[in-house]
């Protein structure tokens, strides 16, 4: 009688386990499939495919994906930049294809242009916007990140390899060859000269850039390159809502330069040492003969690309805002932290990032608001190219180098004979590693930027604003060049280093005055809209550098050591140190504009601007700049016979635009500059 229990309660533990483990196989399974464009049938790469209470997938360049779904899911979600967010039902389905239709922007979209704001469909020049919702699913870690590939016009290259590299904007190409390109960025209003460094992307509410003469003419002497102006997030009318946004991912080296192998080197070497007997007697010593060079077909090849720059550098960022509110007091709190490692050995990026923005209804006619924002980084390492010493860039050493290791040499080991041997013009080619570990590079900046504004309606005509903005930059720069760079060498083969200290100030305060028959309800805004805005602009801005230097430190000393005590070196016989050096430099801007918009039956828009800009860095005479704009649009989609037509185009607008834009990014008293003549720097060799 027990045996028949003890089989009976076994069979059942046993069905019950089998049963188990048929539910938790069963709880999991596969579905694949094809996202492809609505509009041209094309595959789509990069969408990302996910579950709810599940993992999310992207599609690969064919647009296919495989992704491994619960039994309790009922829908797969799709979403993608520029496309409208999808969502299919899975009814037991293994493949499931979908094809995404494009999100075309809204008309009634509003449009930054400067000092005002417009309709996307009113608009006579030429605009590109991103949006906070363009940016929303998208992994990114900086401001100029958020820009890279999403503004048609707008290039944005990043060539620098230091973890807090300034990428390089240009809006459609540069317009001078010796002066500074980039555009012109406001924030909130406000010029803001480091607006990419200060602003976390998730603070975003949207960035639009001015392109084309007519929107930029606006600005001035300062539009020429383009206008960056960007809006930041507000609060809003709600209870306090607590928002965290974060990632973590891995940069590394997505190419590296071809560069010969062993052999192909050797023989290089060899063909080159053909021009003098020392050249030929120098090769042998170091190489061999040259029927033995066939033995550097097997020799290691030594990628000092993948050793210097070639590392899995992981980057993590957190973000953390307050947004809440009520119908009179609006608030948004953010918190942002930052940080990443360099693909270059040695190098690491730390940034906290924080911002409070605040708007109040005083009462039915005024309006105030002021934004604090305080950012501060710490950088170490010199990425690939290190100003200063063309010996110490990362980049040219790590290509340049010998690719292979000589008879017994480690990898880290030095090679003076090879430094003394490639020493032309004191650009020595050293170990790429050592010489990483022998040059320290740390910068320490600290910005703190204060805005702030105040409105008052007239009446539902008359209108004014007058914002303040107060930008306070700090830095420190400290570099040490051990005994093996070319810093040292260059002074008894002792090492080197610097400080240096650097404060910038900017004030700017615009106040507008506009006048808008829009919507006013009079007969004359039935088939008119019209707005004038005059207005008045000062930029005043302080720079103060100080720069120190102390040269043959005892070798051994370390870069700490160095730093903390500048004034102990000991200067050699036939040596000198160079005194400190100190500079201040200010300049001022004073401004009158205006601009008029005007709208007739929706179809024909016309906009005219003017501006003029006093400059204290041109001569007395050539201060003032004045800078006039027009654009005329016609709406054609809105005549009668395109009504008629039943064309598919829900929007076709012809414009015609003219302006004029100034670049003032040039440095102080240029114009003191003069011509001598001299014929052995003269290009053309005095003919």
């Amino acid at each position: 009688m027990r045996r028949v229990i003890y089989q009976t309660t076994l069979t059942t533990i046993l069905l019950l386990v089998s049963c188990l483990f048929s539910q938790v196989f069963a709880q999991d399974r596969q579905i694949s499939g094809t996202v492809t464009s609505g509009e041209n049938k094309q595959p789509l790469s990069g969408v990302t495919v996910s579950v709810k209470g599940g993992k999310s997938v992207v599609t690969d360049l064919q647009g296919a994906y495989k992704i491994t779904v619960p039994a309790s899911a009922s829908t797969l979600d799709f979403s993608h930049t520029g496309f409208v967010p999808s969502s299919l039902a899975i009814k037991g389905q293994e493949k499931l294809d979908l094809e995404m239709v494009a999100e075309v922007k809204s008309l009634d979209d509003v449009v930054v242009i400067g000092y005002q704001t417009v309709r996307r469909k009113d608009l006579t020049s030429s605009v590109s916007s991103v949006g906070a919702k363009d940016l929303k699913d998208i992994p990114i870690n900086s401001t100029a990140e958020a820009l890279t590939g999403r503004l048609a016009g707008v290039q944005i290259t990043q060539s620098e390899g230091s973890p807090d590299a300034t990428a390089t904007i240009r809006v459609r190409g540069g317009g001078s060859i010796t002066q500074d390109n980039s555009p012109l960025y406001v924030v909130d209003g406000i010029q803001v000269e480091n607006a990419l460094s200060v602003l976390a992307p998730q603070d975003i509410q949207s960035i639009d850039v001015l392109k084309d003469a007519s929107a930029t003419a606006i600005y001035g002497a300062r539009g020429a390159n383009g206008v960056v102006i960007i809006t930041t997030k507000g609060g809003r009318n709600m209870k306090t809502q607590v928002n965290y946004n974060g990632l973590m991912g891995v940069r590394k080296l997505a190419n590296k330069l071809e560069v010969m192998n062993p052999y192909d080197f050797v023989m290089y070497q060899y063909e080159a040492s053909r021009t003098s007997q020392a050249s030929r007697d120098a090769f042998q010593n170091t190489y061999g003969f040259y029927q033995d060079l066939d033995l550097y077909k097997d020799a290691p090849f030594v990628d000092w690309q993948e050793q210097n720059m070639g590392r899995n550098a992981m980057m993590q960022t957190h973000n953390v805002s307050l947004v809440g509110g009520n119908a009179s007091t609006k608030y948004n709190v953010s918190l942002s932290y930052n940080k990443e490692e360099g693909v270059l050995l040695n190098s690491d990026f730390d940034r906290k990032l924080a911002s409070i923005k605040l708007d109040h209804v005083i009462n039915p006619k005024a309006k105030a608001g002021v934004a604090v924002r305080y950012n501060y980084t710490n950088v170490n390492g010199a990425g690939t190219s290190n100003p200063g010493s063309s010996s110490t860039n990362q980049l040219r050493q790590s290509v340049k180098n010998r690719p292979l290791l000589m008879g017994n040499q480690g990898l880290l080991d030095y090679d003076p004979d090879y430094a003394d041997a490639t020493n032309a013009n004191s650009l020595s080619l050293v170990n790429p590693i050592l010489l990483n570990n022998a040059t320290y590079r740390r910068k320490l900046n600290t910005t703190l930027n204060l805005s702030g504004y105040v409105s008052y309606d007239f009446n539902k005509y008359l209108s004014f604003k007058s914002t303040l903005g107060v930008d306070m930059y700090n830095t420190r720069q400290d570099a040490f060049d051990d005994t093996i760079t070319s810093v040292a060498r260059q002074n008894f083969d002792m090492p080197v280093a610097s400080i240096l200290n650097g404060t910038n100030r900017t004030i700017n305060n615009s106040n507008v005055l506009s006048f808008s028959m829009n919507k006013s309800g009079t007969s004359f805004s039935k088939r008119n809209d019209l707005d004038v805005l005059i207005g008045h602009e000062i930029y005043d801005n302080l720079d103060q550098q100080t720069r120190i230097e102390t040269r043959y430190f005892t070798p051994g000393i370390t870069a700490k050591q160095a730093l903390a005590n500048m004034g102990s070196a000991t200067v050699p016989q036939g040596g000198a140190q160079i005194p400190p050096t100190t500079q201040e430099m200010t300049n001022r801007l004073v401004s009158l504009f205006g601009r008029i918009n005007y709208v007739f039956d929706k179809k024909y828009l016309l906009m005219a601007t003017i501006r003029g800009d006093g400059s204290t860095k041109f001569a007395e005479g050539r201060k003032w700049g004045y800078f006039p704009s027009g654009s005329f649009a016609w709406r054609v989609s809105e005549e009668k016979f395109m009504q008629n037509m039943q064309s598919p185009i829900n929007d076709l607008k012809l414009r015609l635009s003219y302006g004029e834009a100034g670049n003032n990014r040039i440095g102080n008293f240029l114009y003191l500059s003069q011509f001598v003549s001299n014929p052995a720097s003269n290009p053309l060799n005095a003919y």
